[in-house]
Parts: C-alpha cells; structure tokens; sequence
C-alpha cells in the first residue's frame, strides 16, 4: 500500500523484475516470460483476496499503473479464464430479479392481486430474500473475520466490510431489502383477498376523483428506491466494454466538480430568494415559492412568462441571470474540459482496473 500510495513510480521497476524477455528474435518474435504468480497471490495460501498484492494495486493504486505488460497480461488471463464468465453470470442474475420487479411492481399495479403480477412479485421478493440473506451472510463473516476497511463518516472512523465498499453492491443490498419489504408486503393482502384494481368500467369521474386524492405511502417510496438502486447498479455491467468502463470513470471523476459547482449554485440562487421575498415580488411572496421559480428559472423548466416586477426586483433577476448562465456554468464548462483531458490518458488503465 505504501508503494502504490507514496511511491508509484518505483511500482514501475517492480513490474518490470516480472517481465523476463529473451535477446533472440525467432520468426520475428521475443520469447517473453511473465512471473505473474508474485502479482497475483496464491489463493491456497492467503485466503483474504484483498490481501494480495494485485487487490492492494486495485485499492491504493493509479490507473497508470495497469497499463504495464504484466498487468495487462494479468488482467486478461484473469477476465478471460473466469472473471468473464463470473461477472455475466451475476450480471444475468440480477437483470433477471430486476425483469420480474418491473412486470410486478410496475407494469401491473401493487395493490391489484391479478396472477401475472402476484407471480412476478412472489418470484421477485423471494429471490431478492434469498440475494439478502447470503450478503449479510458474508457481510456478517467478513467484519468477524477481519475482512475490513476503515471508511470515515463525518469524521469519524467506521469500520466496513469489504462487500460494502463497492458502491455497487451498496445498491444491490439496499435493493435487496426494499423488495423483500416490498414483496412481503403485497402477498399477504392478496392471499387474504385484498383489494384489485378497478376494471375498465369504472367511470370517468372516479378516476378524476382518484387523481385528485392520490397521495404518496411509504410502500411506494420504498418501491421507487429499489427502482433506481436496481436499474443503477446496472451500471457495473458497462465494464464489459472497456470504452464504456472508461466512460464511466471519467464521468465519475468529474461529478466532483460537479458538485463543487451545485452547492456555490445552490448558495447564490437561495441568496437572491430571499432577497426576491422580502421584494415582495409577483410570484415570490414566499421564500420556499421563490426558491423553487428561481430554480426552475436557472434550469428551463418553467414556461417563457413576463415578469411585473419593479426595477429593483428585475435588476436582481437579470443579475440572477448573468450569473448562473453567463459566469458559473462558462466557469464550469471550462474546467470540465480541462479536467477531461487530463483524465483521458487514465481511461484505459481504469477500464483494467476495474474488471
């Protein structure tokens, strides 16, 4: 960890004591020996695998660094022996709790007990209890086991699993129990003969009625997070193309800037918010009204409108106006791209990486 951290360039010279190469060309070929065994581990003999010295690489190291003939040839023997394999096999699994979450839960109604949907959610719900019970089994085993890194939380020193340090199993495990929750839920009202849904002869002004008094409960929120947690991890399986894993370690690179950028935008658009409020202007006579067209303003989402506002009222939104549009978002803009290209050289020793 120290030379991955510290020292990377020295990572360099190490990597290449394993590459051996002979001073003869035959047939127009270098006879060419990688001692990848030191790299990789001995799974016999360390059975913590994120002890080995390719993990430790993983963990502490650069992209830079798996762009080396040994590391790649590493790689590539690793994904195209079983990691491949492995991985789509995963992929596959949950592509299909996540097919039979959307035919229950979203493309038939929760509450309507037809066989179609009561099929998909009974299915979905038990497979998500079988994917809970076996991560907690190793979330349970790894932080008994040792098998934790230290993750600081306001400061303070948590100590995690290592299931848990991939964002992505974040998601699948939060997922997990949404939908055991969710699934557990719903089954027990339909075999007691719980409520279905109305047929298509209910007249038109229940459905408006209906409409008006739609309010939200705490099964759809839970529904709705193991929706986005589902359909996000998804996002691991773009590792499969190597241009998409780069895509992906770019874009997260740059949410940083990003986010450095939405919360000097979120302090100046609160700012003149309040300085609209207490204007008294039409539209913004309260300050949670104000911030919310202000925020609607600065992303296009509210319709061309003429304001009636006094001259104080609308020097503050021209200036609103310059601000954001003219000088944060050219700021931004910029910076990405400088940040983008210093980032492209890394692309592909991450898509490596990550596989």
């Amino acid at each position: 960890p120290t030379l991955c951290s510290d020292c990377p360039a020295l990572l360099e010279d190490l990597q290449d004591g394993l590459l051996w190469h002979s001073q003869h060309v035959h047939d127009g070929k270098v006879r060419a020996n990688y001692y990848i065994r030191e790299l990789y581990g001995d799974p016999s003999g360390n059975h913590d695998a994120w002890k080995t010295p390719l993990a430790v690489m993983c963990l502490n190291g650069q992209p830079q660094m798996f762009l080396h003939p040994v590391s790649v040839k590493l790689l590539e023997l690793k994904w195209d022996r079983f990691g491949k394999k492995t991985f789509l096999g995963v992929q596959a699994f949950f592509v299909i709790i996540i097919a039979l979450f959307t035919d229950g839960f979203l493309m038939h109604n929760p509450s309507d007990c037809g066989q179609e949907g009561f099929i998909s959610r009974t299915c979905a719900g038990a497979l998500a209890c079988i994917v809970f019970l076996l991560m907690s089994h190793f979330i349970v085993k790894q932080y008994c086991g040792g098998q934790t890194t230290v993750v600081k939380f306001l400061k303070m020193p948590i100590r995690m699993p290592r299931l848990l340090c991939n964002p992505w199993n974040i998601a699948r495990y939060v997922s997990m129990i949404c939908l055991c929750f969710a699934a557990s839920t719903t089954a027990p009202q339909c075999i007691a003969g719980g409520r279905r849904s109305e047929g298509p002869s209910s007249p038109a002004g229940a459905v408006v009625g209906a409409l008006e008094m739609h309010q939200i409960d705490w099964l759809m929120v839970i529904t709705a997070v193991a929706a986005m947690c589902m359909w996000g991890q998804l996002i691991q399986a773009l590792v499969i193309s190597t241009r998409l894993a780069a895509l992906t370690y770019t874009i997260g690179q740059l949410f940083s800037d990003v986010t450095r950028f939405m919360i000097l935008m979120g302090i100046i658009l609160v700012s003149f918010a309040a300085a609209l409020t207490a204007l008294q202007e039409p539209g913004f006579e309260d300050f949670d009204t104000s911030t919310m067209n202000l925020l609607k303003h600065f992303l296009n989402l509210a319709p061309p409108t003429h304001y009636d506002f006094e001259a104080l009222g609308m020097f503050l939104m021209v200036m609103f106006a310059i601000i954001i549009h003219v000088g944060l978002l050219s700021i931004l803009i910029a910076q990405l791209a400088l940040a983008y290209e210093h980032l492209s050289e890394d692309k592909a020793g991450y898509a490596k990486m990550n596989r």
